[in-house]
């Protein structure tokens, strides 16, 4: 293609020469992996240091190379691109809805037969997976009476390598129900069955020694005449001309069923190139993946391409098998399910492999599979999550008490119960505890990146409107000179409004500029679930302030109250103060822990954090408001009444004290007063 582009090049004087570097096997290891991880580190570079303009790459890495290739759509013309297969360009060039690239070569499996042996038996080319078992149950069983011990069946194609990934993903499709199903869900009876069938395939008219034998040892049976069945890639010149099998689609359940699995070569265009490097590329691109191009090298038998217009043409059709082409279903690979679809794809067989070759149940190895990329959350939706849902009615109907709550502060008899905050500031109060609670509703449905930040908005507003309003009663009982505290006095609003812009202001540079990412936490052989990262490091840093300032706040009302600790009118409030500051403490360390435990149970991950928001939240509604409702509830007295009846009886034993002494005076006067009267009236003293 290149020496044609350049040859073009000089006869119509374009003064753009276009240089290949081509990896083969004499300069680095055969591996599409290898070659993967090679173009993945060049694209990672720089722009200034990337080598090449157009690459040719393997259509299952689009998802890595997509975001450095240019999109075409903005360069080709709508007729260029409509005369491609749109399957084939829906399922292996196109990335994030832009167009990175156009297939220069398809590939794909089908089945080879050995059409000697069929009609020997007067046996067909099998339409079903059903009917392909049946066949070769029969000429086995005929053959191996033949003593023919070394003849073999079908082989599976179920290696080791890619290959074996890409086996499975067409037997699979190749149970759908009717053409325009879409691929079945793994979970499904569908793929279930396509499993079960494989296997009793393998065990029926094959060995698993046959089932994993690699494409040197399946491509050297396509040679010979060994074999009933081979399933393997199409063939090109020079090699489909030795080959003594008739190729065909692929079986499935049923006859116009098929799968074939999409592999191939992509061409595609450096982004971000200046205008006249851009312009060359484009112009080359142009020429390699033109109509006239493509026939050129279907004629040679070279390529199968992905312009079916050219399987019209009668040409084209005495070279290339265009029946067959236009039958196939093609079915690309599942290389979006994450960023590493080579790990994907091994552990993919693995767990399919160990159904096939092991003792593992069809049902198993398929919920294996699905929980590799599968990400878990608690639902609220009960049919998917009791506990979810549960545990959203827990927190709805708290958040109710907590606004039915509220009528208590209107109720003429609990005005003395309320006398420590105006009415307003105990309102933001309980406005505070239904925030924090509500930061349990971020850890139901599916995680997104506004989800996380509600959960620290939620935590961190909710704190303040706990707290400040009872910062703001501490300040004003210091003992203090008027000028001091009265700002602070007469502005409350003012004084709650402060913190509150601050935690915006926290809260609005983190969500603008170091907003969160939500991350998969992978777990191996078990549940995936996402999780809330901020990889930043002043996103970092803007939360430990935010962290720090509130430890400064429980810090400073601590001090406080050791201040005022001796104002005996407010003892009680103080005593239920108290505690919520330690539950506060206590939660946040807790929280710390948990996130450095690495709890890999979505499930308790999420409770935990859900049960320490809710010790927050009720813990300081009940220290902070509801144990005022309590008071007056089980001792139907005044919150402050204990205290003012232990200061009047203080005062009371004071003046009987005084009382007593008087008495003792006035008595003591008296006796000497009779004595005096008696010396002096000896009458009297002698009576």
């Amino acid at each position: 293609m290149v020496n044609e582009f350049n040859a073009y090049s000089n006869t119509h004087h374009l003064n753009i020469t276009v240089k290949l570097n081509l990896l083969t096997r004499n300069n680095m290891t055969y591996s599409v992996t290898d070659y993967g991880s090679y173009i993945e580190a060049i694209l990672n570079k720089k722009n200034s240091a990337r080598k090449y303009d157009l690459y040719f790459y393997d259509n299952v890495y689009l998802p890595k190379y997509g975001k450095y290739l240019m999109d075409l759509k903005n360069e080709l013309s709508i007729s260029h691109i409509n005369m491609y297969n749109q399957k084939i360009v829906s399922e292996s060039c196109i990335y994030q809805d832009k167009l990175v690239g156009l297939p220069i070569k398809i590939g794909f499996t089908v089945l080879y037969s050995n059409e000697k042996i069929l009609n020997k038996y007067n046996k067909r080319i099998p339409k079903t997976w059903s009917e392909l078992l049946e066949t070769g149950k029969y000429i086995l069983k005929k053959e191996r009476e033949a003593n023919n011990t070394d003849f073999l069946a079908y082989n599976g194609l179920f290696d080791n390598s890619e290959h074996g990934s890409c086996s499975i993903y067409e037997l699979i499709y190749s149970y759908r129900e009717s053409l325009n199903d879409p691929y079945p869900e793994l979970s499904s009876e569908t793929a279930i069955n396509a499993l079960k069938m494989m296997k009793k395939i393998k065990e029926e008219i094959s060995s698993d020694e046959f089932f994993l034998s690699g494409d040197y040892i399946t491509s050297a049976k396509l040679f010979s005449e060994e074999s009933l069945f081979i399933k393997f890639w199409i063939f090109l010149a020079p090699q489909i001309y030795l080959i003594p099998y008739k190729t065909s689609l692929l079986p499935g359940v049923k006859e116009g069923i098929s799968g074939a699995s999409l592999t191939g070569y992509n061409l595609g265009i450096l982004n971000d190139m200046e205008k006249e490097r851009k312009k060359a590329a484009v112009t080359t691109f142009k020429f390699m993946t033109s109509k006239e191009m493509q026939r050129r090298f279907i004629l040679d038998n070279l390529i199968f391409s992905g312009i079916p217009s050219l399987y019209d043409e009668e040409e084209v059709c005495k070279i290339a098998n265009c029946s067959l082409y236009k039958s196939l279903q093609f079915i690309g690979r599942p290389n979006t399910k994450t960023e590493n679809y080579d790990d994907y794809s091994e552990k993919y067989r693995k767990h399919i492999y160990e159904f096939l070759y092991g003792n593992t149940s069809a049902e198993e190895a398929l919920q294996a599979v699905e929980d590799i990329t599968k990400v878990y959350y608690l639902s609220y939706d009960k049919n998917e999550s009791w506990i979810g849902w549960i545990s959203m009615i827990i927190m709805s109907i708290i958040i109710i008490f907590y606004l039915l709550s509220i009528l208590f502060l209107f109720h003429e008899k609990l005005n003395p119960f309320f006398e420590f905050l105006p009415k307003g500031l105990w309102i933001v109060c309980i406005m505070g505890s239904i925030l924090i609670l509500s930061s349990g509703y971020t850890k139901l449905g599916k995680l997104t990146f506004m989800k996380c930040h509600l959960e620290v908005f939620f935590l961190s507003i909710g704190f303040t409107f706990n707290f400040i309003p009872i910062l703001y009663k501490l300040i004003n009982t210091i003992p203090l000179k008027q000028e001091e505290t009265k700002n602070i006095r007469h502005h409350k609003y003012l004084f709650i409004l402060s913190f509150i812009i601050f935690d915006l202001f926290l809260n609005s540079l983190l969500f603008i500029h170091y907003p969160f990412e939500v991350t998969v936490r992978v777990i191996e052989s078990g549940n995936n679930f996402e999780i809330c990262t901020i990889k930043h490091t002043i996103g970092i840093l803007i939360l430990i302030i935010s962290v720090a300032f509130k430890t400064s706040i429980i810090i400073l009302m601590s001090v406080l109250i050791f201040l005022v600790w001796n104002v005996h009118t407010l003892f009680n409030d103080y005593r239920c103060i108290s505690p919520s500051l330690y539950v506060n403490v206590l939660s946040v360390i807790l929280l710390l822990i948990i996130q450095n435990l690495h709890i890999n149970n979505y499930i308790l991950n999420s409770i935990l954090q859900q049960i320490i928001y809710t010790l927050i939240s009720v813990s300081n509604y009940i220290f902070l408001y509801g144990c005022r409702i309590l008071f007056f509830l089980f001792q139907k007295q005044n919150f402050k009444l204990p205290m003012q009846q232990q200061q009047q009886a203080q005062t009371t034993n004071k003046n009987q004290n005084k009382n007593k002494s008087k008495f003792y005076c006035t008595f003591s006067s008296k006796i000497q007063s009779s004595e005096d009267y008696i010396n002096e009236h000896d009458t009297f003293s002698k009576d």
